[in-house]
């Protein structure tokens, strides 16, 4: 459902539309657990991000506290 959601923002975008209220999209729990699961399947990267973790290190975390950190 998000996914389609997204997808759906996103071709608004490309014809010229302009959002607001991004971030309650963006935080919503929908979004961070889809968030997590991508994150959680992307097991090739070892890119470490600005709080020094890996997606590996994202990936030990349960969805709950993964979404908590997204939504922090």
């Amino acid at each position: 459902m998000v996914k389609k959601h997204l997808d759906s923002l996103y071709a608004d975008g490309t014809k010229g539309e302009v959002f607001t209220h991004l971030m309650e999209l963006i935080s919503s729990k929908e979004n961070t657990r889809m968030i997590y699961r991508t994150t959680k399947g992307n097991t090739e990267s070892s890119t470490v991000g600005v709080d020094k973790r890996t997606v590996q290190d994202l990936a030990k975390l349960s969805e709950e506290r993964y979404a908590a950190l997204i939504q922090k």
